[in-house]
């Protein structure tokens, strides 16, 4: 099975976009795309303004590791107040990493929120909200959809079998904010470019995966911390990767076979959309 969402790096692979592609039945015009992949850009600039410039993000990076390695060696040391004894510099090298690194890091929050509430900023977002409503009317996506995360890969074909290739050095996958909803009997997954018709009786398994899975953005109003998203035990580390258990969704086509994977707080919602109940055993 290959992943819906999973694009083939393989090195002589010929295909492109998507595996799921073959499930695609409406495409935005290239004029609409062309600005929303403009839009995307200048966005990508304000975020990059927002952050700290990138020799400050190094230093905190560095800081964190030093700060970390420092503390796990004094605990593993055993005796605190010998260690100190034999190499008070080292503790002391610690808390400087440590001070430094949460300076940076309160900047760095300063820094987002001061950009995140310039004029400029509230342009970029009434300008998405424009965006965002005018593909939705384009592609035919009806207001009561879904919004629903869903877990984009890349992976590599060995011995005729995908293999699981993480995103970059932080993330193992990268979370998509699509529109989900269902009509005559098919459940519809669509993008600002493209949405996917797949049969509901070709969703056959739903089975939740033992291994957390990794991955970036996260899309909901409500934080990951919040009371509504508690329970689902999600974590992030400080640089910003989210951790989640998922569920895999098994998807049996003449198309052939696929597998749509989504976080495990969406899948309430996606049992109330299609009817598929996950299977209550791990794999």
């Amino acid at each position: 099975m290959q992943n819906l969402f999973g694009v083939n790096i393989t090195e002589d692979a010929d295909s492109t976009g998507f595996a799921g592609d073959v499930f695609v039945i409406r495409r935005a015009d290239t004029e609409q795309t062309a600005e929303i992949e403009a839009f995307c850009e200048q966005y990508a600039q304000q975020e990059k303004k927002a952050g700290l410039p990138l020799p400050a993000e190094i230093a905190k990076t560095l800081c964190w590791f030093g700060w970390a390695v420092i503390l796990l060696c004094a605990v593993s040391a055993g005796d605190p107040s010998a260690g100190y004894r034999n190499a008070p510099w080292l503790y002391w090298l610690g808390g400087i990493c440590f001070v430094l690194w949460l300076v940076l890091f309160l900047l760095g929050k300063r820094r987002r929120k001061q950009t995140a509430e310039a004029a400029e900023a509230q342009e970029l977002d009434d300008r998405a909200e424009v965006l965002l409503r005018q593909a939705r009317e384009s592609l035919g996506v009806p207001e009561s959809a879904l919004d629903l995360d869903v877990l984009a890969e890349r992976f590599v074909m060995k011995d005729g079998k995908p293999k699981h290739k993480s995103l970059d050095g932080f993330n193992d996958y990268l979370n998509l904010d699509l529109y989900a909803y269902v009509q005559d009997g098919s459940l519809f997954l669509a993008s600002t470019e493209d949405v996917r018709e797949i049969p509901c009786s070709a969703l056959r398994t739903m089975k939740r995966l033992k291994k957390r899975c990794s991955f970036a953005d996260w899309h909901k109003s409500e934080p990951y911390h919040s009371g509504r998203y508690r329970q689902f035990k999600i974590t992030v580390n400080q640089f910003g990767t989210l951790f989640a258990h998922c569920f895999q969704i098994g998807i049996t086509d003449a198309k052939g076979d696929f597998y749509l994977l989504i976080p495990e707080y969406e899948a309430e919602a996606f049992t109330a959309l299609t009817g598929l109940h996950p299977d209550t055993s791990e794999s």
